[in-house]
């Protein structure tokens, strides 16, 4: 029978997504919080612009321009942060479904 020669190939497939799975929630917990800082930065950075340009008496075209910058790097950062969270979430399902085989 294949029986113990399966459980030991899943078994191994489960210890190695465990192992990978360990290593990418660091890497991700650690990009995540550069992510966020980022964003944080990124806020309070639109906020001085909009300041700097009312102080400096920018023209609104200009301000606008910088502001727009400043949003779609904004943008992007929050797509990459929802893009890592959903990529945790397709390890686990396949360790919960390599369980499910054992």
């Amino acid at each position: 029978s294949d029986e113990p020669l399966r459980r030991d190939v899943l078994h191994y497939i489960y210890e190695q997504t465990s192992n990978v799975h360990q290593h990418s929630e660091e890497c991700t917990a650690a990009i995540m919080q550069c992510l966020t800082q980022l964003l944080n930065a990124l806020e309070i950075g639109m906020h001085a612009v909009t300041r700097y340009c009312s102080d400096n008496e920018m023209s609104a075209a200009e301000e606008a321009h910088l502001v727009e910058n400043l949003s779609e790097t904004k943008s992007s950062a929050r797509f990459i942060q929802q893009r890592y969270e959903q990529d945790g979430n397709e390890l686990d399902s396949i360790q919960t479904y390599s369980m499910l085989l054992t």
